[in-house]
């Protein structure tokens, strides 16, 4: 059964001290410190914050000012007894800090249990949980459990405990120091009967959940022997205070001070810097009073040189501090005296600490120079060889360098049969040795790269052996090999000895490898004769053609064999090469003897060759029209023109249409005469209609339309091609009525059968000639006139060759031609033509009217009853016309008018200004002289006399509002205008003599700088079009010649 004790009287409540406080630099400053942490003797945390702006009354909230977070009292497991023989509950150190997504790390350390708390963006939800549930990932359990004294010692005595009982410190630092912002990396927590536990801190990359990730590589670095002995008399006690540097860990006895390696636990300092500064102050003394004895009597100093009295103690080591900026540690006495204690050159064996406990990334980390780093790297190499790991041995024997010879590696990898990790190691050496600027001609290299050599071809051998063996297609090992043995040479063959290495290899039997060895090695000439003739692979040679290193002339010289031998390959290797290859020079070589070879109607190309021909071709104009040269157009349209007559039809409709054509001009880029020609051969008719239209010979174009069909719809696609089209160069000036009349002549030719022929034209004229000369051009009213008796000076123009208009010469012709048909007299033929004459006028909406179509008939004075009606319609139409453009004039007019009307309002109108209104360019009052005028002062003339005798208008005013002073406007708005305008407007203030202010001599400065840029700029732009069209020089001359031809 439960019962009550009741305490003695004389029992008194535990006091409650504070043992470890902990906070964050970057928390605290002169008026506010937050998350400032506070451990007691009872096992607790708590939490206090302070601010200074809370007055002398106390913080206004209390209860927010010091709160318990956490309770660790209940932790039976706190072995640790104190001077009365309980359990030593009490926080020994606290240390905060803030992880990489802001998360805090909290380290609590007690007698003997380091915990973790982590996860939280407070502190309380970090040691509390949320809502007080606990904290996250298992804080609460110690991470680091060390043994009790009592365990470690049994049964000693209390003033034992009393003096180890100050030995308790938990530090957190950066290993560079670093200041506030640094992040902790590194901590330390001195237990006073164990020694240091010394570990790595990742605060930035751990995991929230679990709190043992924080610590890494941590261990207990134990006390030297004689640093701490229970039982001797030699015992300095417990330490006192401990203080890390970068590598060491300096502890603090009552009168020893230790330096300790925190790596490998070795003593590196032991001394007692009390009796240092005792002999350091005794020196000081004597020699003050020795200077004293030498300027007068009665000095203090014996014989011997000793004082007379002896000197106070220093003292014992109370504490050790550290500065954790600059990283210096400072030891504190009892009587007060402070030592500055300086760690130098830590890191110059640091690597070697880290190397003897087999930490190869922090002994790399903390190497100086090449050489150690090659130490490490072939250490590594031995142990990862003691555990059976050839590959990552390979790799670290690569990276050790010359630290050891490669014979020595080479041997150790064969002797344990490990061809693939020497593999490994010749490869990352001489890659290693490349990226380290080695020389072509390196003997090392040169070595390394012999041995892969061999290695790769015994390699393929062996899988060439197996496969035999096991006659299995499946067997794939010597492809791979050869893959490997090919990829090396072309990473790695220039290293090779050329002439031993090729040898070799065709010793071998090896051809194709030592092609691709003299590939590597620059012999373009060798390795496409290889694969064209000998192998006669054209996969093999476009990979050659593609690479990169090839020289364009290299390139050239082998075109025409590639596509030779497979047409597809080598133009797919041409597209590839777009910028690396010239589309004229490969022209030239490889496509001009093709396409040229024979007329189109003779020759017998392949589908295969005439097909990728112009597939090249087609995208070789598309590059860069303009700079591609007549010569290739040509080869291009003839190519395509091959293709038409193999079916392929939209090619060279395309290619004529768009694609042949200047981007910017529209004008043809191949020679016109030779493509009519071609197109005419080969029954693109379409295609020649159009070419005939881009000539300007709208008569071929028209003629060729009747002769190919009695459709229509050729002859009309004329006008589409004629449409809005104004050609400087046209030789024939046909309009579109023009077209229409021609036209109009075929349909009635076709409609009665007969035919007219140019004699009949010359024969028609004659007759015509001879008529004019006897009866006057009286009865040529009809021929030659546009419907309202006025005729047409163009239209009238006799022709050289026939002596009088070749219109009228020809609507004649087909005149007496239809007169003399048997057709003509049937009444039923001749309603059917007069239909299809009207409807054509009617379709021609005006262009073509019944006075341009009679003519074409015998006996047109006398209008029968078929053109009554078409005759009526035409001429109402006529009227409407005329109505139309009648109204529009009037329209015209009456804008006109208006704006003439505006024009006056303006030339009249008047505003009013302030006489301190500002000119808009220089800001000063436009009832003023101008500010610029005093630039005349500098030259001897009184800017007022020449203001004066300027004869332009004092100021400008614009319905805008902006005024402007006569000079300051010609500032602003001769440098807008355009470069004739500008040229006469500086001409015209050159003529009446404008004064030339400071802005307005700096102005045409501008201007003449411009001009002259602009200029050169022009004269390089035609320079450069000189030069290519030059280089179509052959393309001219075979187009004049084909024209004095087709003529």
């Amino acid at each position: 059964p439960a019962t009550t004790t009741t305490p003695p009287a004389t029992t008194t409540t535990p006091v409650v001290t504070v043992t470890a406080l902990g906070w964050r630099l970057d928390a605290c400053d002169g008026r506010v410190a937050r998350d400032v942490l506070v451990g007691t003797s009872d096992g607790c945390v708590h939490e206090m914050s302070i601010d200074a702006g809370c007055g002398e009354d106390g913080p206004r909230r209390p209860d927010k000012g010091c709160r318990m977070l956490i309770d660790l009292s209940h932790d039976r497991r706190l072995g640790r007894r104190n001077d009365d023989g309980g359990v030593d509950r009490a926080v020994r150190g606290i240390r905060t800090c803030v992880g990489g997504g802001g998360g805090y790390v909290v380290l609590v350390a007690t007698a003997d249990t380091l915990r973790c708390f982590t996860g939280g963006d407070t502190l309380a939800r970090t040691l509390q949980g949320v809502g007080g549930a606990g904290p996250r990932g298992g804080g609460i359990d110690p991470l680091v459990s060390m043994p009790s004294m009592g365990n470690i010692f049994g049964d000693v005595p209390a003033e034992f405990d009393r003096l180890s009982a100050p030995g308790f410190e938990l530090h957190a630092w950066h290993h560079g120091r670093g200041g506030v912002a640094a992040k902790v990396d590194r901590m330390a927590w001195l237990v006073g009967g164990c020694g240091v536990y010394y570990g790595h801190l990742d605060v930035a990359g751990h995991d929230p959940r679990a709190a043992d990730t924080v610590l890494q590589n941590h261990s207990l670095v134990p006390f030297p022997p004689g640093c701490y002995d229970a039982a001797g008399s030699q015992s300095d006690g417990a330490p006192l205070s401990m203080a890390p540097t970068r590598h060491h860990v300096l502890v603090a006895f009552a009168r020893r001070l230790v330096a300790v390696n925190a790596v490998t636990g070795d003593l590196a300092l032991d001394l007692d810097p009390v009796d240092a500064v005792n002999r350091h102050v005794q020196a000081q003394v004597q020699a003050q009073a020795q200077a004293q004895a030498q300027a007068k009597a009665g000095d203090t100093v014996n014989s011997n040189g000793r004082l007379s009295e002896p000197l106070e103690d220093a003292g014992s080591n109370a504490c050790l501090a550290t500065d954790e900026v600059v990283g210096v540690s400072f030891l504190v006495t009892t009587r007060g005296h402070v030592l500055k204690v300086v760690a130098k050159d830590e890191d110059k064996d640091a690597w070697r600490s880290y190397l003897a406990r087999h930490d190869f990334a922090r002994a790399l980390s903390h190497c100086t120079t090449a050489a150690q780093r090659e130490e490490v790297h072939c250490a590594q190499a031995e142990r990862a060889m003691a555990v059976n790991d050839a590959g990552k041995a390979a790799r670290c024997y690569a990276k050790a360098g010359d630290f050891i010879d490669a014979d020595v590696v080479v041997k150790i990898f064969k002797d344990a049969h490990e061809v693939d990790a020497l593999e490994t190691y010749l490869r990352r050496r001489l890659e290693l040795r490349e990226a380290d600027g080695a020389p072509a001609g390196d003997p090392a290299a040169r070595q390394l790269a012999a041995w892969l050599l061999d290695l790769n071809v015994a390699r393929c051998e062996d899988a060439a052996m197996k496969s035999r063996e096991f006659d299995d297609d499946e067997f794939d090992d010597e492809f791979v090999a050869r893959g490997h043995l090919q990829h090396f040479i072309h990473e790695h063959g220039a290293r090779l000895d050329f002439d031993a290495a090729h040898a070799e290899l065709t010793r071998r039997g090896r051809a194709d490898d030592a092609a691709h060895l003299r590939e590597a090695a620059g012999d373009w000439d060798g390795a496409m004769r290889h694969w064209l003739s000998v192998r006669r692979d054209p996969r093999e040679a476009a990979r050659v053609f593609r690479n990169p290193r090839m020289p364009p002339d290299a390139r050239l010289a082998h075109a025409r064999a590639l596509f030779d031998l497979d047409p597809a390959t080598a133009v797919d290797a041409f597209i590839d090469l777009n910028g690396d290859l010239d589309p004229n020079a490969v022209a030239a070589e490889v496509f001009d003897a093709i396409v040229n070879r024979d007329e189109v109607v003779t020759d017998e190309v392949t589908d295969e060759v005439t097909a990728q021909s112009a597939r090249y071709l087609t995208h070789a104009v598309g590059l860069d029209r303009r700079r591609i040269t007549r010569r290739v157009h040509d080869l291009t349209l003839r190519a395509l023109v091959r293709r038409y007559r193999s079916g392929d039809r939209s090619a060279l409709i395309g290619y004529v249409g768009d694609a042949g054509r200047d981007s910017k001009t529209g004008e043809p880029l191949y020679d016109t005469c030779i493509a009519a020609d071609l197109c005419e051969r080969v029954g693109a008719v379409e295609v020649a209609i159009r070419v005939h239209c881009d000539r300007g010979d709208h008569d071929a174009a028209l003629a060729l339309a009747t002769a190919t069909s009695d459709d229509l719809a050729l002859a009309k696609s004329v006008l589409d091609h004629l449409a809005d089209r104004r050609r400087s160069g046209s030789r024939f000036g046909v309009t579109r009525r023009d077209i229409w009349r021609k036209i109009a002549a075929g349909v009635v030719a076709r409609g009665f059968g007969v035919k007219v022929t140019e004699a009949d034209v010359v024969e028609a004229a004659d007759a015509l000639r001879k008529y004019e000369e006897t009866f006057g051009n009286g009865g040529g009213e009809g021929e030659g006139s546009d419907g309202d008796g006025e005729v047409d000076e163009e239209e009238s123009k006799a022709d050289p060759k026939l002596g009088t208009s070749r219109r009228a010469a020809e609507a004649y012709a087909v005149s007496r031609a239809c007169g003399a048909s048997s057709s003509y007299k049937d009444p039923v033929v001749r309603k059917r033509v007069v239909n299809r004459i009207v409807s054509l006028v009617e379709e021609s909406d005006g262009e073509l009217g019944v006075d341009d179509v009679l003519p074409l008939f015998p006996d047109f004075r006398s209008i029968s009853r078929e053109w009554r009606d078409a005759v009526l319609n035409d001429l109402a139409a006529r009227d409407r016309r005329v109505d139309a453009h009648v109204a529009a004039e009037k329209e015209a007019r009456a804008k006109i008018d208006a704006r003439k009307r505006t024009l006056e309002e303006l030339r009249t109108r008047e505003a009013v200004i302030g006489w301190d209104e500002p000119c808009a360019r220089c800001g000063g009052s436009v009832s003023c002289i101008p500010f610029s005028f005093h630039s005349f002062a500098s030259e001897g003339n009184d800017p007022d006399e020449v203001y004066e005798r300027c004869g332009l208008p004092e100021l400008y005013v614009f319905p805008c509002g902006m005024c402007f002073h006569a000079t300051c406007l010609l500032e602003s708005a001769v440098p807008r205008l355009g470069r004739r305008r500008r040229a006469e407007a500086t001409a015209l203030m050159d003529a009446i003599d404008v004064p030339l202010t400071f802005g307005l001599r700096e102005m045409r400065r501008r201007l003449r700088e411009k001009d002259v840029s602009k200029a050169r700029e022009k004269d390089a732009l035609k320079a450069r079009e000189g030069v290519e069209e030059g280089d179509g020089g052959d393309g001219g001359r075979e187009g004049a010649d084909a024209v004095a031809r087709l003529d």
